[in-house]
């Protein structure tokens, strides 16, 4: 159970790491409410957005306001929740789980790591998405979560 939530965060993460990348190709509707294209476009928007992706065959709903993105991935046995935000931080929760990881990255993506990301993941992820107010209070980790520090046990074995 412990190998699979890893790998769900470790893909997650990748990512919320790799969407940062920029692409130009995006298509909305006659009704600017509405977008669907790159999750990278969307981030460099500027704007608040609910959007829907579907990642192994389980639905992931992203709330976006500017460069902050919380996912929430549904699976049978619940939600895993991923909060990104300015700072270079995720933090990643189950529902109903006292326990979290929080990932931190100490420098910005270069092209060589988004070339290394691309090759894991798909970093630009296809979307659809509805504008909508997304409060702040979406990406503040919740205080009943005691979260372990992932970047700082992976100092010790680099």
């Amino acid at each position: 159970m412990k190998k699979d939530a890893i790998l769900i965060i470790m893909v997650l993460g990748l990512l919320m790491l790799g969407a940062c990348s920029k692409n130009t190709e995006t298509s909305t509707t006659g009704n600017s409410d509405k977008f669907s294209g790159k999750l990278a476009d969307i981030m460099s928007s500027g704007s608040s957005y609910k959007c829907t992706t579907m990642q192994e065959n389980n639905q992931v709903d992203m709330y976006v306001k500017g460069e902050k993105v919380r996912s929430e991935l549904t699976t049978p046995q619940g939600k895993v929740n991923v909060i990104a935000d300015e700072n270079q931080c995720v933090w990643m929760w189950q529902d109903g789980n006292s326990q979290g990881t929080k990932l931190c990255s100490e420098t910005q993506t270069t092209e060589d790591s988004d070339a290394q990301v691309q090759g894991k993941t798909d970093p630009n992820a296809d979307v659809e998405c509805n504008k909508m107010v997304v409060d702040n209070s979406m990406f503040v980790p919740p205080t009943n979560v005691q979260f372990s520090d992932l970047s700082e046990m992976l100092k010790k074995f680099g």
